[in-house]
């Protein structure tokens, strides 16, 4: 049988030649389009990963979206100008060191494009990469400012002479109250000389108004965008920063232990810390979550693993027992 067919082929070499070759085609044609379909799910991840960018869009099931599917390349402009904003304020974060997983109330966003609609469409996504409370959009940037006087050195310095430097050094350390009473009294039309303890009477000339962010915003402006956060820190604020640092140290540990991503635990937690007692009482259903914990004690107990840890200053001894 194996003779006959070997044979056959032999004398109808030309036939199988074409035969063969084309298989060979078609079946490289095959080839070629299920890796182009594999490639083209691939465009968009791609697409945002080599932009250092963490967002992605995504189907309910998981898949990426084929760049074809969307309707037009506006969304794509959008999703960029949203990448933008939100490399903005991480910039801003890392310049002013404020660490991403301390919770921030407010993060203001000012901008000369019309971006009102692509915020409201992507701003869940834009809250939790920044982990902020809330955005405002804001056209008038004068309320990140507050307004202080400067020495006009051209005008003081002809009256004040050899005192113009303890002049400028007096009104450089006012105190933010003092700098708000001393504006007020400059932007008083009805007031036309200013008095400055130690130093006297002087008319407003010798002084100049100038603008500077709030003591408690941070700014950075880059192209169209003015992105600001509010950095001031409520006790619940601090206390759910200090949660998500507990359970990111958890995590660590349980690596350290050398226990399975799986595995439950047995954790104790023990402090006297007022501000970490009240993150246990706040985020415990969290926590044990978070780190599998099947059983949660704050006695001491035998362990895998045991370290004192400082979270905002506060001391917690961890012990973790894989079950």
């Amino acid at each position: 049988m194996i003779k006959n067919a070997i044979a056959y082929i032999t004398r109808k070499r030309n036939r199988t030649l074409i035969i063969f070759i084309i298989l060979t085609i078609v079946l490289s044609c095959l080839y070629s389009c299920l890796t182009i379909m594999k490639s083209s799910n691939e465009i968009e991840k791609t697409l945002y990963e080599s932009s250092n960018s963490s967002i992605s869009i995504t189907k309910k099931d998981g898949k990426y979206f084929n760049v074809n599917q969307f309707k037009d390349i506006e969304k794509l402009k959008e999703v960029e100008e949203i990448r933008k904003v939100i490399a903005l304020g991480l910039m801003l974060r890392n310049e002013k060191q404020l660490k991403v997983r301390q919770p921030l109330n407010t993060m203001y966003i000012s901008s000369e494009k019309d971006i009102e609609k692509s915020i409201r469409d992507f701003e869940p996504i834009i809250k939790e990469e920044l982990n902020v409370k809330t955005i405002d959009l804001i056209k008038d940037e004068s309320i990140l400012n507050d307004e202080y006087l400067m020495v006009n050195f051209k005008v003081a310095g002809r009256m004040l002479k050899e005192k113009i430097q303890d002049f400028k050094a007096k009104i450089e350390g006012l105190s933010d109250e003092e700098m708000k009473k001393l504006v007020s009294k400059f932007n008083d039309e009805k007031i036309s000389e200013i008095e400055v303890p130690g130093f006297g009477t002087f008319e407003k000339d010798v002084f100049l108004k100038n603008m500077r962010p709030k003591a408690h915003i941070v700014v950075i402006k880059e192209g169209d965008y003015t992105i600001a956060l509010d950095t001031i820190l409520t006790e619940e604020l601090i206390v759910e920063g200090m949660y998500r640092d507990l359970v990111r140290t958890l995590q660590v540990l349980r690596k350290d232990a050398g226990l399975k991503v799986e595995q439950r635990i047995t954790l104790s937690l023990q402090t006297e810390g007022k501000l970490m007692q009240k993150v246990l009482e706040e985020y415990l259903e969290k926590i044990t979550q978070d780190t599998l914990t099947e059983k949660f004690v704050k006695t001491p107990i035998e362990n895998d693993i045991e370290k004192e840890i400082e979270i905002n200053g506060e001391k917690v001894t961890v012990q973790i027992k894989g079950m």
